[in-house]
């Protein structure tokens, strides 16, 4: 059975979020020594922030169709999927 924390770090390997966490880490770092003050950190948190659901949530997508993959997979092991061939009905 997949487990969450395989799902998220499954999404983690994805290289486009990779480049997006770098660049908001950059952000932030860039924004602590900036001239706005206290607040130039804020854009790099709200990007890791929106990063951290967007992971999340992919990564419970795809946990939830695993599952459902998984369930599907042992009824056709039991033999218990109906199938309709032709016109004249279930077999």
């Amino acid at each position: 059975m997949p487990k969450l924390i395989d799902s998220i770090v499954n999404e983690l390997d994805n290289k486009i979020y990779l480049a997006l966490f770098i660049a908001a880490i950059f952000s932030t770092f860039t924004g602590f020594f900036s001239e706005e003050g206290w607040l130039g950190w804020i854009q790099g948190i709200s990007i890791i922030l929106g990063l951290l659901i967007l992971v999340t949530f992919a990564a419970v997508s795809d946990l939830i169709k695993d599952k459902y993959f998984i369930r599907l997979q042992s009824w056709y092991q039991k033999g218990r999927i109906g199938v309709v061939r032709g016109k004249k009905g279930y077999t």
